[in-house]
C-alpha cells in the first residue's frame, strides 16, 4: 500500500524506500534443468552480480558472519568489479580471518550467438557452480533483480530482507532501500537482520525447508517468466498512460 511519511525531521528518511512500477521479462534459457539434489550440492554461499552490492557494509558483514558461524562454508562470488568492491570484500575477509574461504571466480559474458545460445565457457562454469550451491542470499540495501531470478530458476534457495512500510519504520532507517516485492517468497522473506541470519543458517542446514523455498521460487519463475504476462503489463501501462494524456488534453480544451 502507498503510505505518506509525515514528520518534523527528515533525518531518518534521507534515503527512504520507494516504489517504482516497471516491467521485466526474465530469460530462463540455460537454467531449465531440474534442481540439483541436496546431497550433491556443495556447501557454498553464492553471490553473483555487481560486486559493489556484495561490498555494502551491512550485507558484507552478514556474509562474513555466516562464514564465521559455519566453519565448513565457502563464499563463491562471480561478477563485475567496480569501486574497489573486490578489494573491500577481500580485505574485510582477511580482517575476520576467513579469507581462505572467499573465492572470486571472475565474470562472464551473456552475449548470444545467432542461434540464441551463450557461448562463453565462463558462463557455463558459472551456471554449474550456481546450481550446486546451497544458498544465494539476496543483497541489501540494494537487492538484486535479474541475478535473483536466475538463482530462482537454477533451483537455489534465497533469503530476502523485505522493505518495510509499517508504522514502526517511520522513525528508523530501513536495511533494504531498493527491491522487487514480486520476487518475495512466503517462507524465506524476513524483515529483521537477526531473522535474516537465522533463515540463512536454516536454509544451509535443513533440506526440507530448502526444498519448500525452491518450490516457492519456481512458482515465481512461472509467473514472472511468462512473455504473455510481460506484454500484458506493457499494454496495461500504455493504456493507463493514454488515459492520463486524454484527461490532460480534455482539461486544456476546457
Amino acid at each position: 500500500d502507498d503510505r505518506l511519511f509525515c514528520q518534523s525531521s527528515g533525518r531518518f528518511l534521507a534515503r527512504p524506500p520507494f516504489v517504482a512500477p516497471y516491467c521485466l521479462l526474465f530469460d530462463t534459457t540455460g537454467y531449465e534443468r531440474a534442481p540439483v539434489p541436496w546431497p550433491e550440492r556443495d556447501h557454498v554461499l553464492f553471490f553473483h552480480g555487481r560486486l559493489v552490492k556484495a561490498a555494502q557494509p551491512a550485507f558484507l558483514k552478514m556474509l562474513l558472519d555466516l562464514l564465521e558461524e559455519d566453519a565448513e562454508l565457502t563464499l563463491v562470488l562471480y561478477g563485475m568489479d567496480s569501486h574497489k568492491a573486490l578489494q573491500t570484500i577481500q580485505s574485510q575477509a582477511r580482517r575476520r580471518g576467513v579469507e581462505g574461504r572467499v573465492d572470486f571466480r571472475g565474470k562472464f559474458s551473456l552475449t548470444r550467438n545467432s542461434e540464441g545460445g551463450i557461448t562463453d565457457p565462463a558462463w557455463h562454469r558459472f551456471v554449474r557452480d550456481l546450481r550446486h550451491a546451497k544458498l544465494a542470499p539476496t543483497s541489501f540495501p540494494m537487492a538484486s533483480g535479474c541475478a535473483r531470478f536466475e538463482t530462482y530458476t537454477a533451483g537455489v534457495p534465497c533469503v530476502n530482507l523485505a522493505i518495510r512500510t509499517d508504522n514502526r519504520r517511520w522513525t528508523s532507517p530501513d536495511e533494504t532501500l531498493v527491491d522487487i516485492p514480486a520476487l518475495y517468497t512466503p517462507s524465506a522473506t524476513v524483515t529483521h537482520l537477526d531473522d535474516y541470519k537465522r533463515m540463512a543458517l536454516r536454509l544451509l542446514r535443513e533440506q526440507a525447508l530448502a526444498g519448500k523455498v525452491i518450490a516457492e521460487q519456481l512458482e515465481v519463475v512461472q509467473r514472472l517468466g511468462s512473455p504473455r504476462c510481460f506484454w500484458q503489463q506493457i499494454l496495461d501501462a500504455h493504456q493507463r498512460w493514454q488515459g492520463r494524456v486524454c484527461k490532460i488534453g480534455q482539461g486544456r480544451a476546457g
